[in-house]
């Protein structure tokens, strides 16, 4: 007498298989199983096909483009001021004995040269230019000075940082002007004066320009 089951069977593919079994007894008391299949299993490539496709009823990977990195912003050297040049001793020389109201050499154009090379310009007044080397006047050391060849005054100033006023009275050798407030004298060149200027003291030498 044949007996027919049906049962499922699991598969290594995405689909199930259904199997039909018949079984037949034999004489000698054994039983023989006949075995149907239904559906097919779906090919191994087609499952390498589709897996980026959803599994298990989740919804497909979304694959976002890959980002690139934005473009280097170009930077730009930043070019540090030129040092001022030191000067020769000749041109050191006629500056000092300006600033200090003694006289102006014939030659005074190699000075303005020397001071050119520190950044100075002759028309920019009395606007001070940092000097590569000290100078002295009256002993006292600068190293900012201004000087002012346009118009109808030569102006020769300079800065002593550090330098108290009575300092530099004393060292120039300057008088009580009669107002009781003001220190100068007059020079073989022009009139020396002392001053404050944004907490600095200066020595002034102011030439007539009509005389040189």
């Amino acid at each position: 007498m044949r007996q027919h089951l049906i049962q499922p069977i699991a598969c290594t593919g995405v689909a199930l298989l259904l199997a039909a079994c018949a079984v037949e007894p034999q004489a000698d008391g054994s039983t023989k199983v006949h075995l149907s299949l239904s559906g097919a299993a779906k090919p191994a490539q087609d499952n390498a096909q589709n897996s980026g496709s959803a599994v298990r009823g989740q919804p497909p990977a979304v694959v976002e483009p890959a980002k690139t990195a934005p473009p280097p912003v170009p930077t730009t050297s930043r070019r540090e001021p030129e040092a001022p040049k030191p000067m020769d001793a000749k041109a050191a020389q006629m500056l000092e004995q300006a600033l200090s109201c003694a006289t102006l050499g014939k030659s005074f154009g190699a000075a303005e040269s020397a001071l050119q090379q520190a950044g100075w310009r002759s028309d920019q007044g009395v606007t001070p230019v940092q000097l590569a080397q000290p100078l002295k006047v009256f002993g006292l050391g600068t190293q900012k000075i201004a000087v002012s060849r346009d118009g109808g005054e030569q102006v020769y100033r300079s800065y002593l940082p550090g330098v108290s006023l009575q300092q530099a009275v004393k060292a120039a050798s300057l008088k009580l002007g009669k107002d009781r407030k003001t220190y100068g004298r007059l020079t073989k060149l022009g009139v020396l004066t002392v001053d404050t200027e944004n907490g600095e003291t200066t020595l002034t030498c102011t030439v007539d320009s009509e005389q040189y």
